[in-house]
């Protein structure tokens, strides 16, 4: 494929890929320490965002590389809401107490 205007050939963007794949392995890892996984939120959403748009492209190549980060984003995300949900909940307190308990 070449480029209408200089004739020189389209190169193939797999920027986007990787960077999906960066952003979800960096949700990934954020994710499971509590007060910095509402970061993993962000890059959660923006590995999302920035998958779609590179699965979106018909001319993307590594297009495995921006699956993985679209579904590791959004494990990501979503381990992040429940960790968070939990740490600050009562019931969690409530639900681990008989095993202090049982421990202690």
């Amino acid at each position: 494929m070449y480029n209408s205007y200089s004739g020189s050939p389209v190169r193939k963007s797999k920027g986007t890929a990787i960077a999906g794949f960066v952003l979800g392995m960096v949700t990934l890892g954020f994710a499971w320490i509590i007060f910095v996984n509402a970061v993993s939120v962000i890059t959660g959403l923006a590995g999302t965002v920035i998958s779609i748009i590179s699965l979106a492209r018909k001319n993307s190549g590594l297009k495995v590389l921006a699956v993985i980060g679209l579904i590791a984003s959004l494990i990501g995300m979503i381990f992040s809401v429940l960790m968070w949900a939990s740490f600050w909940s009562d019931d969690i307190y409530q639900f681990l107490e008989p095993v202090a308990e049982f421990l202690y």
